[in-house]
C-alpha cells in the first residue's frame, strides 16, 4: 500500500519565511508546475493552510469528511490534517500557507490564542463563509506581494493575517467569551494536547482529569461546552480519527496500527473500530488502496 505522503513547507527564493499565497487553478492545472505529489490524493499537511474559493464550486476531502464549497467560502486545514482536491471541480480561487513558526514569530501571544482557537478542528466547522473577508485579504496580501519587499513585510503579511483570521473568529461568534469561559478553553486546550500526546497510554478519561488537577466531573462539562462530547466520547473519536489515518496513509499492517493506537490484542482493536465506525479496519484501508 502506498503511504500517504506529508508535505512540508518549502522556503522559496524571493518569497516570506514561512508564509505563501498561491493561486489555485495555476498550481493544479499548470503542467509545468512541478509536484512532489498528486494533489487530488490524499496528502498531509506540516503547516496550516486556507483555501478561498473567489468562484464556483468545489468538493474538498479533508480528515474523510467530503465538504462542498462554493464562492466565498474558505477552508481552514489546521497542520497534521489529511486532505485532497477534486480533480472534477471548476473554479477559481487561492490558497495560503504559513507554518507554526511564522505564527510564533510574528504573532502576539495573546492574539495567536484566539487565532489557535479558530484552529482547533475539535472545536469549528472547518468551513466559513465569509466572501467580504477573503475579497479584502486577497486584496490586501496581494497588494503586499507586489510592493517592494523590505525587513518589515513579514510583519505586514502577519498583521494582515491575523486580522483576517479574528475576522473569521468574529464570524464563528469565539470573541464573545467570558473569563471563566477562557479558563475552561485552557483547560478544554491541555486536555486536548494530551490526548493527542498520550492516547496510545490511556483512553480512560479520569486519568487526563488527574493529570490536569482538575475533577473528572468538571473535565466532562469542560468538554461538553466546546464540543457537546464527553471526555470519553472525545478521546474515542480522536483515536478513531488517528486510527483512520493510519490505515489510509501507512503501510502498517493492521496489527501494527493496533499497537500504535495502544491496544494490546488486534481483536480489541478491531471490535472497537467497528463499533464507532461500522467497518473492520481492512474495510476501511480498502476503500483507500
Amino acid at each position: 500500500m502506498e503511504s500517504i505522503p506529508n508535505i512540508l513547507f518549502k522556503e522559496k527564493p524571493g518569497h516570506w519565511n514561512g508564509f505563501e499565497l498561491i493561486d489555485l487553478p495555476s498550481l493544479l492545472n499548470n503542467p509545468l508546475v512541478e509536484l512532489d505529489h498528486n494533489p487530488h490524493h490524499p496528502h498531509r499537511l506540516s503547516f496550516f493552510a486556507i483555501i478561498i474559493i473567489q468562484d464556483g464550486e468545489v468538493h474538498h476531502e479533508l480528515d474523510f469528511k467530503r465538504y462542498t464549497l462554493k464562492t466565498g467560502d474558505c477552508l481552514l486545514i489546521s497542520k497534521g490534517q489529511i486532505h485532497a482536491f477534486d480533480a472534477a471541480s471548476h473554479y477559481q480561487g487561492c490558497m495560503a500557507l504559513f507554518t507554526e513558526e511564522f505564527l510564533l514569530h510574528h504573532v502576539a501571544p495573546a492574539t495567536l490564542q484566539k487565532i489557535s482557537r479558530l484552529y482547533n478542528y475539535h472545536l469549528n466547522l472547518s468551513q466559513c463563509h465569509c466572501p467580504q473577508e477573503n475579497t479584502q485579504f486577497l486584496a490586501n496580501i496581494q497588494e503586499t506581494q507586489a510592493s517592494p519587499t523590505s525587513s518589515i513585510t513579514p510583519n505586514i503579511l502577519a498583521a494582515y493575517l491575523t486580522i483576517y483570521l479574528l475576522k473569521l473568529e468574529q464570524i464563528k461568534h469565539l470573541n464573545v467569551i467570558t473569563k471563566s469561559f477562557d479558563r475552561k478553553y485552557e483547560v478544554f486546550d491541555a486536555f486536548k494536547q494530551k490526548v493527542e500526546k498520550n492516547y496510545p497510554n490511556s483512553r480512560n478519561a479520569k486519568d487526563y482529569a488527574q493529570q490536569l488537577a482538575v475533577s473528572y466531573k468538571y473535565l466532562n462539562e469542560t468538554c461538553k461546552a466546546f464540543t457537546n462530547k464527553t471526555a470519553k466520547n472525545f478521546i474515542d473519536d480522536f483515536v478513531v480519527l488517528e486510527a483512520k489515518r493510519y490505515l489510509s496513509s501507512s503501510a502498517l499492517s493492521i496489527k501494527q496500527i493496533s499497537f500504535q493506537c495502544g491496544f494490546d490484542e488486534p481483536t480489541n482493536f478491531q471490535k472497537y473500530f467497528k463499533k464507532y465506525t461500522g467497518d473492520t479496519p481492512a474495510q476501511f484501508r480498502q476503500m483507500y488502496l
